[in-house]
Formats: structure tokens, C-alpha cells, sequence
């Protein structure tokens, strides 16, 4: 008899060890699960945090080159009598400081006479009709009309001094050179 209680004895402790051992690994599991979605819910937060600053910067970069370009054209504006059809000149120099592709000045008929001395006719173009409305406004990807390049357009409308939209003002940023400045 003494063989069968410790054999019963040591079924006994072997099924509470099994029972143990699944125990440990149930609670391991959980405890691993939970670090998990906590470590999950961390990196989505800072994902979250981070696309949210990159979205300020780039509202930011997109602001910042329309109220420069404003500017010019309220200085090409003040000047009476001004011939926007040779402000080549005038804008170049922007180009540079502005970071931008090209700048050009687009009279209400949409032609458009750029720094580089081309003139396109840009009267198809979204942009146009909405600086000629009076809104600053930024495109979407295009094609450049002069080297078929993906490019950006910030515009802005010219004003004459009586307050009406007489031209627009637009700056052209290829794409790769934008995306750049975020990096």
C-alpha cells in the first residue's frame, strides 16, 4: 500500500506541476500581449505626433513662400505704370532666395512671362483662375509646360491701386526640391 499512495502522491504533484508550468506560460502570454499593446499604442502615438509636425512644417513651408510671393507683388503692384511683361528682371533674384524653380508674372489674359524670359499661356490652369479671383493658392503636382518636370505652383494675385486682381504672380517648385526641405 505504501507504493500506491506515493505513486497517487507523485500523480498528484506532477498533474499541480503541469498545472503550474501552464499557469506561468498563461500569465507569460498575457504579460507579453500587454507589452505589446502598450508598446503598439506608444509607436502609434508617436507616429501620430510625428505626421502631425510634419503637416505644421509643411503648412509652415507652403505659407511662408506664399507671403513672400505677396510681397513681391505688392512691390511689383506699388510701382505705377509697372510693365509686368518685362519683370523677368525683377523676379529673377527671388528664384535664388526663394528656393524656387521659376517665378513668372501672368497678366489677366494668362499669359504668363517667367525670369527665365519664356511665356506660356497658363489659362488652363487651376491656379491661375484662383489668384485671379483674389485667393493664394497652391497647386497640385503638374507638369512643368517647359521641361515636362513635376513641379508645385504657389500663386498670388497682383492687385491694381484700386484693390482689383490684375495678374498673378506664380512661382513654380519642383517637387524633389520641396520634398528635400523635410528631410
Amino acid at each position: 500500500m505504501p507504493v500506491g499512495i506515493s505513486a497517487k502522491s507523485g500523480r498528484k504533484k506532477l498533474y499541480f506541476a503541469i498545472i503550474y508550468i501552464m499557469f506561468v506560460i498563461g500569465i507569460a502570454v498575457l504579460f507579453n500581449k500587454y507589452v505589446g499593446d502598450k508598446t503598439q499604442k506608444q509607436l502609434l502615438g508617436a507616429l501620430d505626433d510625428i505626421a502631425k509636425q510634419s503637416v505644421v512644417t509643411i503648412q509652415d513651408n507652403v505659407n511662408n513662400k506664399l507671403e513672400e510671393l505677396s510681397y513681391l507683388a505688392e512691390q511689383l503692384s506699388s510701382q505705377e505704370g509697372y510693365d509686368y511683361t518685362k519683370s523677368a528682371n525683377d523676379t529673377k533674384k527671388f528664384v535664388k532666395v526663394l528656393g524656387l524653380k521659376r517665378i513668372g508674372v501672368a497678366l489677366s489674359d494668362g499669359i504668363i512671362y517667367m525670369n527665365d524670359g519664356k511665356v506660356f499661356d497658363i489659362n488652363s490652369r487651376e491656379y491661375f483662375h484662383h489668384s485671379m479671383k483674389g485667393e493664394k493658392h497652391v497647386s497640385g503636382i503638374l507638369k512643368d509646360l517647359q521641361d515636362e518636370e513635376e513641379i508645385l505652383v504657389y500663386s498670388v494675385p497682383i492687385y491694381d491701386k484700386n484693390n482689383e486682381v490684375i495678374g498673378v504672380l506664380a512661382a513654380s517648385d519642383n517637387t524633389k526640391n520641396f520634398l528635400q526641405g523635410f528631410k
